[in-house]
């Protein structure tokens, strides 16, 4: 039985293996940041795209800090 399992795991494995070189051969290398974006679906990044990203961060940080403020001041003036 052990013999088996370790046949079908050498097998299995080696498959993965020639899958993978396969593939590594026959699918192209993305040289662009076009490509890079088909290929990941993640938008290139460029300073407009960082700027959107930046701003979006920032007001989540100030809204997150809103809301703590207001949580401790809630929990403070019920401590009285």
């Amino acid at each position: 039985m052990v013999r088996l399992i370790l046949l079908v795991a050498i097998l299995t494995f080696g498959i993965g293996i020639l899958a993978y070189l396969i593939a590594w051969a026959i699918i192209p290398e993305a040289r662009t940041p076009q490509e890079m974006y088909y290929m990941t679906g993640v938008p290139p990044m460029d300073f407009k795209t960082m700027k959107k990203n930046m701003d979006h961060e920032l007001q989540d940080l100030k809204r997150r800090g809103e809301e703590m403020s207001r949580d401790l001041k809630d929990f403070f003036s019920n401590k009285k």
